[in-house]
C-alpha cells in the first residue's frame, strides 16, 4: 500500500491528507495539555497528586467534576413549557 501511496502521489501527500493530519494533531496536542491542566488544578485545589491519578479514567474524572446539584441543571424542555403554561391540561 506505501508503495501504491508513493506512486500515485511521488512521496508526499496531498494539501488535503496533510491538512487533516495536522487538525488530528492539534486536537491530540489539544486533549493532552487539557489533561496536564485538569491535573494541575486538582494538585492545587484538592492536594490530589498525579500519580493517583494516571490509572484512572480521565473522562469519568471530568464528567465527576462537572457535575451540578439536580438545581442547577437544564430542565427538561417539555417539563418546562407544561410548568410555564400552568401545569398539565
Amino acid at each position: 500500500m506505501a508503495r501504491n501511496f508513493e506512486r500515485k502521489f511521488g512521496g508526499r501527500r496531498p494539501k488535503k491528507v496533510r491538512g487533516r493530519l495536522n487538525v488530528l494533531i492539534h486536537e491530540l496536542e489539544d486533549a493532552q495539555e487539557d489533561q496536564a491542566y485538569f491535573k494541575q488544578q486538582l494538585m492545587a485545589n484538592s492536594g490530589v497528586l498525579p500519580s493517583q491519578l494516571d490509572g484512572e479514567d480521565y473522562y469519568e474524572l471530568i464528567k465527576i467534576n462537572q457535575a451540578k446539584p439536580k438545581d442547577k441543571r437544564a430542565e427538561d424542555p417539555m417539563a418546562m413549557v407544561n410548568r410555564l403554561r400552568g401545569g398539565n391540561k
